[in-house]
């Protein structure tokens, strides 16, 4: 089974959006942007969408928080510890715009 590779280690992430306009947002789904060099690293079949179907009005949040399988053979504990996953968050809109929230 693939979590029982020793290749592979488990990293959790948690990140959370919120609308600060006055606008409402009607939100079909989120799905965190992967870094190139570490989506080359995941299993192949990870689904990270996270479906909202939604609207958002000012000072509504969402929380996604997930586990994901990297290949980390290769990897120092140090590199482990300071790996960084995710870039931002795509927000897709019921309209099919999509929208990017960067990561501070």
């Amino acid at each position: 089974m693939f979590k029982e590779d020793p290749a592979y280690q488990n990293f959790g992430y948690e990140i959370t959006i919120e609308n600060v306009s006055s606008v409402p947002v009607d939100v079909d789904y989120v799905e965190p942007v992967i870094l190139n060099n570490v989506k080359i690293r995941l299993k192949e079949e990870t689904d990270l969408r996270l479906s909202i179907n939604a609207v958002m009005n000012k000072n509504d949040f969402i929380t996604l928080k997930r586990n994901v399988l990297i290949k980390a053979d290769d990897l120092t504990k140090e590199e482990m510890s300071s790996f960084k996953i995710i870039e931002g968050v795509m927000v897709y809109m019921k309209t099919g715009e999509p929208y990017f929230v960067k990561l501070n």
